[in-house]
C-alpha cells in the first residue's frame, strides 16, 4: 500500500517539473498590419529588457525576471476600421512552430493606451487553415499602464498542435490595436516529464520504507522460532 501511494506521488510531481520553454514560432499569416508596423516585430525581441533563445529558455525562468517592452506603439501594430470591437473586421496572427509542440502558457506585452488589445482568444491547429481547431482560452488583457511595459500571463489549455493563431477580438477603445511582442511556453508533445526534487526525494523514501518492511520481516521470523 505504501509503494502504492509513494508511486503516485513521484508520478504527479514528476508532471510539475516538466516546465514550458519559450517558442517564438515563424509567423505565416496575419491582417492588418500597416505601415512600419511589421508583423515581424510580434517575436524579434526588438524593445524587450531581457532576451531569450527559442526553443531553449525555460519560459518560467524568464517571466521571473520581469522582462520589460519599451515602445510598444511605435514597434508593433494592427489597423482598425472601427468595426474591430463589433468583430467585424478579423485581426489575427497565425505562427508556426514547424513541429507538434504541447502549449501551456502565451506571453503578452500589451500598449499602454487604449490601442492596447482587450479580447483575444489563442487556437492550436494541426491544419495550416485552422479548418478544424481547439480553442487554448478566452482572455481579456489590461492595458500596459506604464513604459517599459511588464509582461502578462495567460494560461493555456494544455493541447498539443503545430500551428497556433492569436486572434485579437477587441482593443479599450481605440479603432487600432497596437501592442509589443508574443511568447508562448511550450514543451515536446512526446515530452517525457523530468522527476522534480519531491519526485527524487519520495523514490528515496520508497526504498527506505521497503528496506524498513523486510527487516521488520525478519525480526518477526526470528521471534517466532
Amino acid at each position: 500500500m505504501i509503494k502504492k501511494l509513494i508511486f503516485s506521488a513521484v508520478l504527479l510531481t514528476s508532471s510539475f517539473a516538466n516546465a514550458g520553454i519559450i517558442y517564438s514560432g515563424t509567423i505565416i499569416n496575419d491582417s492588418g498590419f500597416h505601415g512600419s508596423y511589421a508583423s515581424s516585430h510580434v517575436n524579434d525581441q526588438s524593445g524587450l529588457s531581457d532576451t531569450y533563445v527559442s526553443g531553449t529558455t525555460d519560459y518560467d525562468t524568464y517571466a521571473s525576471l520581469n522582462p520589460t517592452h519599451i515602445g510598444s506603439s511605435s514597434t508593433s501594430g494592427i489597423s482598425g476600421t472601427g468595426a474591430l470591437d463589433l468583430g467585424v473586421q478579423a485581426a489575427f496572427i497565425d505562427f508556426d512552430f514547424g513541429m507538434e509542440l504541447m502549449f501551456t502558457d502565451f506571453g503578452l506585452w500589451n500598449d499602454v493606451d487604449t490601442q492596447g488589445i482587450k479580447n483575444f482568444n489563442v487556437l492550436v491547429s494541426n491544419d495550416v487553415n485552422f479548418s478544424t481547431f481547439t480553442t487554448l482560452g478566452l482572455f481579456t488583457a489590461t492595458i500596459g499602464f506604464a513604459d517599459p511595459i511588464p509582461l502578462q500571463q495567460f494560461d493555456l489549455l494544455d493541447t498539443t498542435g503545430r500551428y497556433v493563431r492569436v486572434d485579437m477580438l477587441s482593443t479599450h477603445g481605440s479603432t487600432d490595436i497596437n501592442f509589443g511582442e508574443f511568447i508562448f511556453g511550450a514543451s515536446s508533445a512526446n515530452a517525457v516529464p523530468e522527476p522534480s526534487t519531491l519526485a527524487i526525494f519520495a523514490l528515496g523514501l520508497m526504498g527506505f520504507a521497503s528496506r524498513r518492511f523486510k527487516k521488520q520481516s525478519k525480526e518477526l521470523k526470528i521471534d517466532l522460532f
